[in-house]
This record gives structure tokens, C-alpha cells and sequence, in this order.
């Protein structure tokens, strides 16, 4: 060995002095264990989607609900207005002067003869 350097520490085959108490536990179980841990991990992010997306579905529903909501708001609004034009139209005066039919429009490529 050469000075200053750091003595190898002897490990006999399949013996694991720096994990303590897991050294007497097989690879076997160790891998099992990982295996459920994962297993935990991914039902813990399936947990948290499904809440997030029950959360995301509630909200949805509310904004559909005032959604229509309006529509019904709007469409006893146009109602309305159309009976009051009802109304109105007995009693309009129409200036025939200020109405124009598509045929008395203007029509600047005919008139630049």
C-alpha cells in the first residue's frame, strides 16, 4: 500500500457491513419492497388526479349551470323585446323617406357612366 492511500475495507462475498440492519434482508424482499413502495406511488398520483379531476368537474358543472342560467336569462330577455316591438309597430309612424330599398341604394359602378 502506498502512503497516504485509504486501506480497501474487506468485504467477504454477499456480506453488506455498511446497511446494518438490512444487511440480513435478501435482495428478493428488498426488491418487493421497492416494488410496493412504487406501487404506493403510483395509486398516491392515480389519488391525486382523480381528486383533481373531480375538482376539475365540479367546477366545469358550476360554469355550465350559469351558463345556462344566461341562455334562459337572455332568451325571456329577447321575449320580452319582441313583445314590446309588437307592441310598438301599431303605433310606429314609418318615414318613407328615410327607408331605403335595396334597389334606391347607390350603386357607384352603375352611376359612373
Amino acid at each position: 500500500m502506498m502512503p497516504g492511500q485509504i486501506p480497501e475495507p474487506s468485504l467477504a462475498p454477499g456480506s453488506l457491513p455498511s446497511l446494518g440492519p438490512l444487511a440480513s434482508i435478501t435482495a428478493t424482499t428488498l426488491t418487493d419492497q421497492l416494488k410496493l413502495h412504487t406501487d404506493f406511488r403510483q395509486l398516491g398520483a392515480m389519488l391525486l388526479l382523480c381528486c383533481l379531476g373531480v375538482q376539475e368537474s365540479e367546477r366545469l358543472e358550476m360554469v355550465n349551470s350559469d351558463l345556462k342560467a344566461q341562455i334562459e336569462e337572455l332568451r325571456v330577455e329577447r321575449q320580452q323585446l319582441m313583445v314590446m316591438l309588437n307592441l310598438h309597430r301599431p303605433t310606429c309612424i314609418v318615414r318613407t323617406d328615410s327607408v331605403h330599398t335595396p334597389e334606391q341604394e347607390a350603386q357607384p359602378l352603375l352611376d359612373a357612366k
